[in-house]
């Protein structure tokens, strides 16, 4: 989200002035050494709001850390983000009242103002679970009922991130590049969240009249999910050798084994070929209502290589509509969308799976239902035992 979201005064008008004025108060010093003056608290509302919003388009702007503040209240002023922030306050004994009269905005700043701390770790867990595009890697040997997984210590976290460490300064020739942890325990997920320092980068920067660059290195963040349940990992980042890198790391670090998720074909989308739209039935009372299929990506076998992209809001309804066949001869099925209609609610969720291991979905909590349908429909690849040897993928 841009910064210009914060020059706007009805964003302002969300959170309220009481609140506001509380929390420019705490930043004060940091406006002071700017030499920035806040509007007088006792201005009428309306016109409080308006002095903020140019106090945050002026040439110097918000300061930094004030900034991130407003974007982590942006991204929790929502029902979803209240009720996160109920739930970590009642986890961390925030004391609060949690007022029904307050805008979800305003709930966030104040929340904010009462555990900090607590705040900018919701707000960090939130960006994670927005992720959607994950490479997946199943285990060789997984246990059908899933296996235990203790919450990791200390030690086995710095060692991870020590392994990280160590491969980013050779990667990219010892330059400095610090990297953070972070772990977070979800209903069936394990998440760890690591930042690290990205290649430099030169922006083109414009103060006043002159014209210069500026250089610095972004950070950039990894996202390594453990599925205790599936015995499997889901890692969102950039870079075949960096995922590579993870995924070997997180095996040998927290199973003592490099190459434990190392099944790189977990998907298949042959049900959608030979069974058409009965491939999208779903199961009554297992959360997911109705499936549609919306996107359909194939290529030939020709040389040189054709891809075929349909899209429409039923592709199903579309072939036997207009008589025509969505499965060409010569083509290989690489990717299919769906609109996924969740029980009790009317608005669609998109889902994406590409042939292999591509998955793309809006939000990490659809994950169970959604791997609920793959397996009981033929997407997800189960392997069979492979104690005595046996290397064979099957399906249910």
């Amino acid at each position: 989200m841009s910064s210009k979201r914060f020059t706007n005064p009805e964003f302002f008008g969300q959170i309220g002035q009481p609140p506001l004025v509380s929390l420019l108060d705490r930043f004060a010093p940091e406006f002071a050494a700017q030499q920035m003056q806040l509007p007088p608290p006792g201005l009428d509302e309306k016109e409080y709001f308006k002095e903020v919003a140019l106090l945050s388009s002026s040439k110097k702007g918000f300061p930094t850390k004030l900034i991130d503040v407003l974007y982590g209240i942006s991204a929790m002023g929502n029902e979803g983000g209240k009720d996160s922030l109920i739930r970590a306050g009642s986890e961390a004994g925030v004391q609060m009242e949690f007022g029904q009269d307050a805008t979800c905005e305003e709930f966030a700043l104040r929340f904010y103002l009462a555990a900090p701390n607590v705040f900018e770790r919701n707000v960090r867990q939130t960006q994670i679970l927005a992720r959607s595009s994950f490479q997946v890697f199943g285990s060789r040997n997984p246990s059908p009922e899933g296996i235990a997984f203790p919450r990791p210590m200390d030690e086995q976290l710095e060692r991870f991130k020590a392994d990280v460490d160590e491969w980013v300064a050779a990667e990219y020739r010892g330059e400095e590049r610090a990297t953070q942890i972070e772990y977070y325990e979800m209903e069936d997920e394990h998440l760890f969240l690591l930042r690290i320092g990205d290649s430099r980068a030169r922006q083109a920067v414009v103060e006043g009249e002159s014209f210069t660059y500026q250089h610095f290195r972004p950070a950039r963040d990894l996202v390594v999910s453990y599925s205790a349940g599936r015995d499997e990992v889901r890692i969102n980042g950039k870079g075949l050798r960096k995922i590579r890198m993870l995924r070997e790391t997180f095996g040998k670090r927290f199973f003592g084994e490099p190459d434990r998720f190392s099944v790189r074909d977990p998907f298949t989308l042959a049900p959608l070929v030979r069974l058409g739209r009965a491939a999208l039935e779903v199961t009554p009372g297992q959360g997911i209502a109705r499936i549609v299929l919306t996107e359909l990506i194939q290529e030939g076998d020709s040389e040189p290589g054709i891809k075929m992209q349909l899209k429409g809001p039923d592709l199903f309804e579309f072939s036997e509509r207009e008589g025509i066949a969505l499965f060409w001869p010569r083509c290989r099925v690489k990717g299919a969308g769906f609109d996924v209609y969740f029980s009790g609610h009317t608005v669609p969720r998109q889902f994406f799976l590409r042939e292999g291991n591509g998955l793309r979905q809006v939000r990490n909590c659809d994950a169970a239902a959604l791997y609920r349908w793959m397996t009981e429909n033929g997407f997800r690849k189960i392997r069979a035992n492979v104690a005595n040897g046996n290397d064979a993928v099957g399906q249910n």
